[in-house]
C-alpha cells in the first residue's frame, strides 16, 4: 500500500512540474516568459560577476524586471481598480502604476525609516555609477 502511496505522490508532483513548465516556458522568443528567464539569468550571471561587470549585469536584470511586470500587468485586463457595481473593463488601469513604481525605484532608489529599522535601496545613478 506504501507503493501505491508514493506511486501517486510521485505522479501527482510530475503533474505540477508539468503544469508549471508549461506556464513558464516561453511559447517564443518575444513574450513574457522570456523576459522573466532573462531577469533570472541577468542575476545569476551578476552573482559571478565583479566589480563594475556585476553593477551592469544586475542593472540589466533589474531592466528586464521592469518590463517583465509591464508585460504581465498590461496582459491582466481585471488588474483595475472598479467603481462599485460597475464592470472591471471600465476602471482605472494599475499596471502602469505598478510600473511607474517600479522604473521609479530603480532609478531614484528608495529611503526609508521606520523606527529602527531603515530600508536602503540605492537607485541606478548610486549603484551603478557610485554618485
Amino acid at each position: 500500500m506504501k507503493f501505491f502511496t508514493s506511486l501517486f505522490e510521485f505522479v501527482i508532483g510530475l503533474a505540477v512540474v508539468d503544469s508549471l513548465v508549461k506556464v513558464l516556458k516561453p511559447p517564443k522568443a518575444f513574450s513574457w516568459q522570456a523576459l522573466m528567464w532573462l531577469t533570472v539569468f541577468s542575476y545569476v550571471m551578476a552573482g559571478l560577476a565583479t566589480g563594475f561587470v556585476q553593477r551592469l549585469i544586475a542593472s540589466c536584470g533589474g531592466i528586464f524586471f521592469i518590463l517583465f511586470v509591464y508585460w504581465v500587468t498590461a496582459a491582466a485586463a481585471k488588474l483595475r481598480i472598479a467603481k462599485k457595481n460597475k464592470d472591471a473593463k471600465t476602471g482605472l488601469p494599475l499596471g502602469p502604476w505598478i510600473t511607474g513604481a517600479l522604473t521609479s525605484i530603480y532609478l531614484f532608489g528608495i529611503n526609508l525609516n521606520v523606527g529602527e529599522y531603515q530600508l536602503v535601496i540605492d537607485g541606478i545613478s548610486t549603484y551603478l555609477l557610485g554618485i
